[in-house]
Parts: C-alpha cells; structure tokens; sequence
C-alpha cells in the first residue's frame, strides 16, 4: 500500500483544501464500495458452497436460526 504524503495544509488556500478534502472523500467512498461489493460477493459464495456442502434445509436452518452444527435432514 502506498502512502501519499500530504501537502502542508498551512500553505493551501481555500479552495485548494476543499479539493483535496472533496478528491480524498470520493477515493474514500468508492475504497468503501468496493469493499461492500467484495463482501457482498463473497457471502454469496460462502452460501452456495455451504448448499452444495450440506444442502439447502441445512443452510436455510443456519440463516433462520444461527445454528453452531450441521446436521442434514
């Protein structure tokens, strides 16, 4: 990961800091999407290996209910 050093803020005027404040909030909010999407995505393939594991009642069973074991029907 790397670093950007940040400008001296002291010698920035108005407008200057809010762009970068604005540039930062957007690299910001689209870092967070990303990473809700990569979730999001994810959660969705940790379900479809659990149903293809130990097959849909069970899974539904864990959704509904917070079930700790895996026991079929």
């Amino acid at each position: 990961m790397l670093v950007a050093s940040l400008p001296d803020l002291d010698s920035l005027d108005l407008e200057a800091t809010k762009a970068l404040l604005i540039a930062q909030h957007e690299k910001y909010t689209a870092t967070l999407s990303s990473r809700a999407s990569e979730i999001e995505r994810l959660a969705l393939l940790v379900e479809k290996l659990q149903r293809m594991l130990f097959g849909k009642r069970v899974v539904w069973a864990v959704v509904m209910g917070g079930c700790q074991s895996y026991v079929s029907t």
